[in-house]
């Protein structure tokens, strides 16, 4: 039976991932902040405090992984916060280091700690994925630590799947995503407007990425091989995952779907 390592099953996306392999007739062990968030009795086995603000909680997490997880062969880190939110002279400097923290320091630190455990004679190699989050793309103005964290998160992803050929790295962008991150958004007066807006619309339309999607591609990820998969960012709302081209162009082409400046040059010095 294949094994599964869940952070953060009371994140949405973690939830869905968790019940999706389960049916898939994974064993899986996840991992709540608080024993109130959420009803974690369905899984195989439950981590009930680990919070990504706190090394210590961090690092107690994964000695109980351990004891209640030989191996696995699949390893989703799906925790995030989008505060602090407002520009970074109105935010509390604490507060920023925390965010990145929570969103790619100590999701690193719990890659580090349970990679020794990963299986080694499992049908493919075994494989760990991340979320991104937007903004890798353009200035998204009032979530700094948020974004630094998540691109951050983004290049490290490539990082180590270059530095461990037997296990596969990528990072997933769910995109709008009806989860509760969004009520930290709505319910911080520092949000920009534009932000509070577009959240508020895609609220009231139910203008998302569905869920279904979000675990489709998950689950497509789950079977990829490194050539295809590896140190990528995949995105759920623009990527053909199951078209045949798309993953031959992944494997033929190392730099698509990564951090780069290829091709990013001034016209002008083309030209000149």
């Amino acid at each position: 039976m294949p094994s599964a390592i869940v952070v953060g099953v009371s994140s949405g996306i973690g939830e869905a991932i968790a019940h999706a392999l389960l049916d898939l007739e994974w064993s899986v062990v996840g991992t709540v902040r608080r024993t109130c968030e959420t009803d974690a009795s369905y899984l195989s086995g439950v981590i009930d405090y680990c919070d990504l603000s706190e090394v210590a909680s961090v690092d107690s997490s994964l000695q109980r992984i351990s004891d209640l997880s030989a191996s696995w062969d699949a390893l989703v880190v799906a925790p995030g916060t989008l505060e602090p939110i407002g520009r970074l002279s109105d935010v509390d400097p604490d507060a920023w280091a925390q965010s990145i923290d929570v969103n790619f320091v100590n999701q690193v630190r719990i890659v580090q700690g349970l990679l020794p455990s990963a299986r080694k004679d499992g049908d493919l190699q075994p494989i760990v994925i991340f979320f991104a989050g937007g903004g890798s793309n353009s200035a998204t103005v009032g979530f700094s630590a948020y974004t630094a964290a998540k691109i951050a998160l983004t290049k490290v992803t490539e990082l180590l799947d270059a530095e461990y050929p037997n296990v596969r790295f990528c990072i997933i962008g769910p995109g709008w995503v009806n989860t509760k991150i969004h009520d930290q958004a709505l319910s911080n007066p520092r949000t920009p407007i534009d932000i509070r807006l577009e959240t508020e619309r895609r609220r009231s339309a139910n203008d998302f990425v569905s869920m279904a999607d979000v675990v489709d591609t998950v689950l497509w990820a789950l079977g990829a091989p490194k050539d295809v998969v590896g140190g990528r960012n995949i995105s759920v709302a623009h990527d053909p995952v199951h078209q045949v081209e798309f993953a031959a162009g992944l494997a033929a082409d190392r730099d698509l779907l990564k951090l780069r400046r290829n091709g990013n040059g001034y016209r002008w010095m083309e030209q000149g």
